[in-house]
């Protein structure tokens, strides 16, 4: 009997244990995959509020060896200008051809930036593109190349909104136009790509996919509504996106300023179907009518900035007060006197109690019109795209040399680097000097680890780059 009793009190024992290390392993589990979704979502938040190259004309080439490297150059505003193929590797190889087909457009459309993709046959491209700056074939004074996050551009290359946007082109030949796109507006670009395909956190595979889904559209929407969209240029992928919209009613707007033209004010929201009076006070803030769209003849000059129309009264107040003139926004006299009222907190008082606001929001009303006129949110976070003229080999750094570069994904354990040689290399958390980094950072740092064997580069963590050169640069010591 006392035999029996004490198997039952093993057994129970042993369940008991079984019990408590299942629960403890489903706890762990847990928050591992909890803490999984959080470095990815903040390192998507820092990949899409990347800094935009406006202004510029960019050449896009998505490497190859055997289909060779596809070549798509863009407009200031993103229009495909031109599109093609070269073959500097493989079987195929022609790089006489290719490097006159590459002069040629470059020269042709007065382009003076080229995009690469980091895909396959990246840093080959990149050692040719090296060759022909040493040779003096592309002026390094005036040429600069950015290597860009191709991660998820064949994906989009075949989806329906590709399909879409490019009825007439070569599926091949989608994917350089979107790495071009992402260096002249990354967040427009990255919106038409599932977050889990971006390849800037990990383990997204293998978490639970519900849960790394809504978090993820959490952080685009709230990306694109920091950020804002032009009403009469945004695309489907960017407008579904805004606080009060879905896509469906992204539609109907896309689907009336296609039939009546572009929208004159924000006011004219209310004239589409399905956007109703709560829609349009939820989306405004966030929606502008940039001049440019209507041919410089703005209805309200503050439907441009980023003042929502329910303070529309309270700036007008500020501004008549300054003795100033409302289509005077944006200009340096207009930003002076705005910021000199902004200072004294005798005026703040008296417009609060006035307005009967709280003080914050007249702040932000104070801070929107202080702003040039249609100026970037993003530019503010200084997440610019590092520029290169030359590839600097593995095989060349040696233990000590200071180089500089760009953070390109952080992990719990460390964040990548890439200083310009053929792999990007590894900040370990312990040589990170206690200093948080984001995806864009530009850093100094040491090489403390060269492994050619396994291509393998250890980095120390020595300083953030405050410099405003976006060119990378090698001080080897």
């Amino acid at each position: 009997m006392a035999c029996s009793i004490l198997y039952v009190e093993r057994c129970l024992l042993v369940h008991w244990k079984s019990a408590t290390l299942k629960n403890i392993r489903s706890k762990l589990k847990e928050k591992a995959i909890r803490a999984a979704i959080e470095v990815f979502a903040k390192n998507l938040k820092q990949l899409l509020l990347m800094s935009p190259l406006k202004g510029e004309r960019i050449l896009g080439i998505d490497p190859g060896y055997t289909n060779g490297c596809k070549l798509a150059l863009i407009s200031e505003t993103a229009d495909v200008l031109e599109s093609g193929v070269i073959y500097p590797h493989g079987r195929n190889a022609n790089r006489k051809e290719a490097e006159k087909v590459l002069v040629q457009l470059l020269n042709k459309h007065n382009c003076r930036v080229i995009a690469l993709g980091n895909g396959t046959a990246c840093r080959d491209t990149e050692m040719w593109l090296t060759s022909l700056f040493q040779a003096g074939i592309l002026d390094s004074r005036s040429i600069r190349y950015s290597i860009v996050n191709e991660n998820g551009a064949s994906i989009y290359s075949c989806s329906t909104v590709a399909t879409k946007e490019f009825p007439n082109m070569d599926m091949n030949l989608i994917s350089a136009v979107s790495i071009a796109r992402r260096l002249n507006d990354p967040l427009s670009e990255y919106v038409k790509i599932e977050p889990r395909h971006l390849g800037v956190g990990m383990y997204q595979h293998d978490v639970n996919e519900k849960m790394l889904t809504d978090t993820l559209n959490d952080v685009v929407s709230e990306c694109v509504s920091f950020v804002g969209v032009d009403l009469n240029t945004a695309s489907l992928s960017v407008l579904k996106h805004i606080a009060g919209l879905s896509e469906k009613k992204a539609e109907k707007i896309i689907e009336h300023r296609t039939k009546k033209g572009p929208f004159k004010s924000r006011k004219d929201l209310l004239t589409v179907r399905s956007i109703g009076e709560k829609t349009y006070v939820q989306c405004a803030g966030f929606v502008r009518i940039e001049p440019l769209s209507v041919g410089g003849a703005l209805t309200n000059p503050l439907d441009c900035t980023w003042v929502h129309p329910e303070s529309y009264q309270l700036a007008e107040t500020i501004i008549g007060k300054c003795d100033l003139k409302i289509s005077d926004i944006g200009k340096a006299r207009f930003i002076q006197s705005i910021k000199e009222f902004s200072t004294s907190e005798q005026n703040l008082k008296e417009l609060a109690a006035t307005h009967k606001l709280p003080i914050d929001r007249l702040k932000f009303v104070l801070v929107a019109l202080q702003r040039e006129l249609l100026q970037d949110y993003r530019l503010d976070l200084d997440k610019r795209p590092l520029f290169k003229q030359g590839l600097t080999r593995l095989d060349e750094l040696s233990i000590g040399d200071v180089v500089t570069g760009a953070v390109t994904n952080v992990t719990h354990f460390g964040a990548f680097v890439d200083i310009g040689v053929e792999r990007d290399g590894l900040i370990h958390k312990t040589h990170m000097n206690n200093i948080e980094l984001s995806i864009g950072d530009r850093i100094i740092a040491s090489v403390q680890k060269v492994d050619m064997q396994r291509r393998q580069l250890g980095l120390r963590l020595e300083n953030m780059l405050e410099e405003t050169d976006t060119s990378f640069t090698l001080k080897a010591e």
